[in-house]
């Protein structure tokens, strides 16, 4: 079979495809042909002579894998499609696997996607669940977010976690906050940031875990950022081994900092870990609540390629393989998380076509592209004018690994290309041949569409400058530029552009109950926890008759089902509570599934006194808006208007006499 070969440490270029012997089964394992497999930093460091397999593991690189099994035990049969977690082996065409360590693939997921899950995410469970011991109602920092662990933790921690502080470059921020992330700070803000952060998301209280890859640079702030009782979950050291622990507040917080690796544990604690993640996880992605998603593909012959986009920076979230590119032998490829663009937010279509035309290399067209245009997300794209090789050389420098780039040396040439690659944000000098850079800039302002797109000067030439911004540029910043002034001048104008673009949605969390799907404001809404234990509070209405603790407070349930006269559609176990609080008093509604928030513009909004017709139904005075989806008109309701002040003031009082009791 062929397989990825390093013959001796280094970089990039001494991952070799080469003939090797097909893996042996022992007892109990599987042999898999491998569809899709995945690549990790881990990889990196093996790739470098500072990760080594366990003893007795391949020397192959490669710790997660999907495909058919070929060689069955374990229970599975020949022609099964699982995905498996690995010590080693997964760059090749066959991959041996102990049974106790496959998963059958959820039937609404590809090789591809299966491939992203067993390293990634059952570390993350691992860290989140088992060690973290991750409740309903927690507050998580989740370092580096936006790379595989990370991305996997966001996800996991939905629904479940009340705050999920992401740390990422600030380029990366938005695909944390479409994974699920409330709160997001640039990493370059961490080590003297990140504890005021935390508390003020938190309201004083401190985070419960936080899960760490990042290690010495971050310990000082990850311990101050703890709230009491509370776990630093370790699983790498990117910046280092060492750094500053204060053991004082070890003891004052009752604190326990832990650190842990998947790939060395015993095969009996992975195989306990792989039921669990089977038993308690993967139901979340049959039912799509989970879904790694994947961007770009290289065939195995271009793993150098693909270690070295992950080494520098250049996606979000990690790389995956698929043997489907090329009939011979798989591919790479790196996994990048969907941020959902507002329709008011310029570039939303262009960024899903971007998967299409970056560059792929041989085998990357063709069967599986229209799965990239539909959920790639590329970085935010920037256009580079200027008529000087040199000044382009030290921006794309600059710039790359946190933007996509595209680079003019004439105004003629920018204009060409603005329609074509519809850019995020355009840095243009002033004095270029056939066109200079004002000009450029006011056959923008005269285009409806392209005026939207900031443009930042980069001139010596500060009067000319200066004009440009009372003309509509956004920014200027004075040649000769410092990297450390670039990079940041760009994010502040990114960022500026789209709050604008925001400004006037509205945030929207979408239910269902039963059959029925309605909208509640996202601001209106609290925490988003699974159904847990609750106890009787015997007060009134049928439908308000539970109540529960989050973090000492009492929070009545609403059956919403009850309320609108529907019948759930799910057993107990898997409904959601929406917390919202009226008058003090906090009402957690039970609905039996939750949608990712979604932003809707102000066209797709018609408010209540638009709409006719005076009682409204079952939701009376609670209808806001009927809101246009792409699954048709839906209402938006505000959940805190569902009980009467009266019924409130009577609820207020039965709360705290139960907890009193």
């Amino acid at each position: 079979m062929r397989a990825i070969v390093v013959k001796q440490p280094g970089g990039p270029e001494v991952l070799q495809l080469a003939e090797v012997s097909d893996p042996q089964p022992r007892e109990g394992d599987l042999i898999v042909r491998v569809r899709a497999a995945g690549v990790n930093r881990a990889d990196l460091h093996q790739r470098l002579g500072r990760y080594p397999p366990p003893p007795g593991e391949p020397e192959t690189i490669g710790l997660e894998i999907a495909g058919e099994v070929e060689h069955p035990a374990g229970g599975y049969r020949q022609g099964d499609r699982v995905m498996a977690l690995l010590a080693g082996g997964g760059y090749a065409e066959k991959a041996r696997v102990p049974a106790a360590q496959a998963m059958p693939i959820p039937k609404t997921l590809s090789f591809q996607e299966a491939a992203a899950i067993p390293e990634a995410f059952l570390t993350a469970w691992l860290n989140l669940a088992t060690l973290g011991a991750l409740q309903p109602g927690h507050v998580v920092v989740v370092h580096a977010a936006a790379g595989g662990v990370g991305s996997a933790a966001l996800q996991l921690c939905r629904g479940i976690a009340s705050v999920v502080l992401a740390t990422a470059s600030a380029a990366k921020l938005d695909a944390c906050r479409a994974l699920g992330a409330t709160h997001v700070l640039a990493r370059d803000q961490v080590p003297s940031r990140l504890p005021q952060a935390v508390r003020a998301a938190s309201g004083g209280r401190g985070a419960d875990i936080i899960l760490d890859v990042v290690g010495g640079a971050y310990l000082e702030a990850n311990v101050a950022a703890l709230g009491l009782h509370a776990r630093l979950c370790c699983i790498s050291t990117q910046s280092g081994s060492k750094g500053t622990l204060d053991i004082g507040a070890l003891l004052v917080r009752r604190l326990t900092v832990l650190g842990s690796t998947l790939r060395t544990r015993s095969a009996e604690q992975k195989a306990r870990l792989v039921a669990d993640f089977s038993a308690r996880v993967l139901p979340r992605f049959e039912r799509g609540e989970l879904r790694p998603v994947i961007a770009r593909t290289y065939p195995l012959a271009d793993a150098a390629r693909a270690h070295e986009d992950l080494e520098n920076d250049r996606v979000v979230a990690a790389h995956r393989v698929d043997r489907r590119r090329q009939p011979h032998h798989p591919g790479l490829c790196p996994a990048l998380p969907q941020i959902p663009a507002s329709r008011g937010e310029r570039g939303g279509r262009r960024r899903q076509r971007l998967s299409r035309q970056t560059p792929e290399g041989s085998g990357a067209a063709g069967a599986g592209e229209e799965a990239l245009e539909d959920r790639g997300v590329s970085l935010p794209h920037l256009l580079l004018v200027d008529d000087s090789e040199a000044v382009l050389a030290f921006e794309r420098a600059a710039l790359s690994g946190h933007y996509a780039i595209s680079t003019a040396t004439t105004g003629r040439e920018a204009l060409a290309k603005v329609p074509q690659i519809e850019p995020d944000a355009i840095l243009l000098d002033l004095s270029m041949p056939e066109m200079d850079g004002d000009e450029v800039l006011a056959h923008l302002q005269d285009d409806a569409a392209l005026r939207q797109i900031p443009v930042i000067i980069i001139s010596s030439e500060k009067l000319r400058a200066e004009a440009c911004l009372r003309n509509g540029a956004k920014a200027f910043l004075p040649k000769p530029v410092r990297a450390q002034d670039l990079l940041p001048l760009v994010e502040r104008v990114l960022e500026e552009a789209r709050a604008q673009a925001r400004a006037g949605n509205v945030a929207v969390l979408f239910v269902t109950v039963g059959k029925i799907e309605l909208g509640f404001p996202l601001e209106s809404v609290r925490n988003v926890l699974h159904q847990t234990a609750t106890r009787p509070l015997p007060l009134g209405p049928s439908y308000l008759t539970q109540m529960f603790d989050l973090h000492g407070e009492p929070v009545a349930v609403l059956d919403l089902a009850y309320r609108l006269g529907v019948e759930h559609a799910q057993p107990v176990v898997e409904r959601k509570l929406v917390v919202v609080e009226r008058d003090r008093v906090r009402i957690a509604l039970c609905v039996d599934e939750v949608r990712d928030p979604e932003e809707l513009a102000q066209d797709q909004v018609t408010p209540r006194e638009r709409l006719g017709g005076s009682q409204h139904g079952a939701l009376g005075e609670a209808l806001l808006a009927v809101v246009k989806t792409a699954r048709g008109a839906l209402p938006l309701i505000d959940p805190r208007a569902l009980v009467s002040r009266e019924l409130l003031r009577k609820l207020a009082s039965g709360l705290r006499v139960e907890t009193a009791r």
